[in-house]
């Protein structure tokens, strides 16, 4: 399904057929989100920024860890935040 379908559906809910009640966006092809976009005013989407996680001093703490890391690869020690 398209994303455009999937709005579409949101708009009208499961009572008229569609498939989404509802949709959580926070990526789009041009950010930020113009003021005029439609998906602003949809009933049931919820739009955030991209970048809404970022805070003061995010920039220095991703800085750190990384030299950390970096310090720990280079030992040979276990790296932080590791996912496996």
């Amino acid at each position: 399904m398209e994303l455009r379908q999937g709005l579409r559906a949101s708009q009208h809910g499961p009572r008229r057929g569609g498939v989404l009640s509802g949709a959580y966006l926070d990526v789009f092809a041009h950010e930020p989100l113009p003021a005029d976009s439609p998906l602003w005013d949809l009933p049931d989407v919820i739009v955030t920024p991209h970048t809404a996680g970022h805070s003061d001093g995010n920039e220095a703490r991703v800085a750190g860890i990384f030299l950390d890391n970096l310090r720990r690869w280079v030992r040979g020690e276990p790296l932080l935040n590791r996912v496996a």
